[in-house]
């Protein structure tokens, strides 16, 4: 049921629909890169959305994201306030797990997803949206622990390991920043391109046949209006949750930059490059608010951005 319902766009018999699958499909690189940050970061161990992110990534294959985003967004929100975050080891995230997270979504995410969309024949194409696609969350987590024990290894062999100091956290917000930075591009360059040399118009890409939901269509149209509505849900709860963090942000301090301007940066670079690529900004944007901000000192002592 899973693989006919992605036939139309992977096989091209909705040219229209497949634009859109794609665009989709990459924007959810840079949020399968803030969820896996967030799972390991180290005040969140034990939280439900750490714990259970690949349960819950594995329902947004199996039930639609369009529901499953929202609740943990939700969820997210209220187990992860700043307060839970009281020191820089606890806003940390775990090393391995961080040096593992691009590698992970490349072998079991973006390689399934492009091959499915690129190999000779319609029945290859299907047979891999269905073996390898479908449940790339579990693919996911098998491929990113063996790569943590891997990385650990070969930590575990290299001299002074235990005294990078502020090298180590040096390294951390170089692979944080890379993280966001090339899922970001990604994104940003499938929308650039789609602005640049899409045969028809944005809105027809992501809006057609939006107006009325019962209304009924057939297989071929049916599944390309489930995509954009799993798209508007997601990254319209993604959008949401995005803004609440940052409004933490403001009232305990650490923000002086305008909620306008936030905003601003937010839905410009979403309407410009891509929910996914705006995304991506916004929680680069928030990691390195915290980075900044000086541990065991209260939320009054944090450091404050320039207007």
């Amino acid at each position: 049921m899973f693989t006919a319902f992605f036939t139309p766009s992977i096989g091209g018999l909705d040219p229209i629909g497949r634009l859109q699958a794609i665009a989709f499909l990459v924007d959810l690189i840079p949020l399968q890169v803030i969820w896996m940050v967030e799972g390991s970061r180290v005040g969140d161990v034990g939280r439900i959305t750490a714990k259970f992110r690949t349960a819950i990534t594995l329902l947004t294959q199996l039930g639609g994201i369009a529901y499953v985003a929202p609740i943990y967004c939700f969820l997210h929100y209220i187990e992860s306030p700043l307060s839970r975050y009281p020191t820089e080891k606890e806003r940390s995230v775990k090393r391995n797990e961080l040096k593992t997270t691009l590698p992970t979504i490349g072998l079991a995410y973006i390689a399934p997803t492009v091959a499915m969309f690129s190999v000779p024949g319609l029945v290859n194409r299907q047979w891999i949206n269905g073996v390898f696609f479908q449940p790339f969350p579990l693919y996911a987590a098998v491929v990113q622990r063996l790569l943590a024990r891997f990385a650990k290894q070969i930590e575990g062999e290299e001299e002074n390991v235990k005294d990078r100091g502020e090298n180590e956290n040096a390294d951390l917000s170089g692979l944080i920043n890379l993280a966001y930075g090339l899922s970001g591009a990604a994104s940003a360059g499938v929308y650039l391109y789609l602005w640049l040399f899409s045969p028809v118009p944005m809105s027809r890409i992501f809006f057609s046949n939006l107006r009325n939901p019962e209304a009924e269509h057939t297989m071929l149209y049916g599944a390309a209006k489930v995509l954009r509505y799993d798209q508007i849900c997601s990254f319209g709860a993604g959008a949401v949750w995005t803004l609440l963090h940052f409004w933490d942000l403001k009232r305990e301090g650490l923000l002086k930059v305008g909620l306008g301007r936030i905003v601003g940066v937010f839905a410009g670079t979403m309407v410009v490059c891509g929910p996914g690529a705006g995304m991506a900004v916004m929680w680069a944007w928030r990691e390195s608010v915290l980075r900044a901000w000086k541990p065991s000192e209260g939320f009054d002592s944090a450091p404050q951005l320039a207007e």
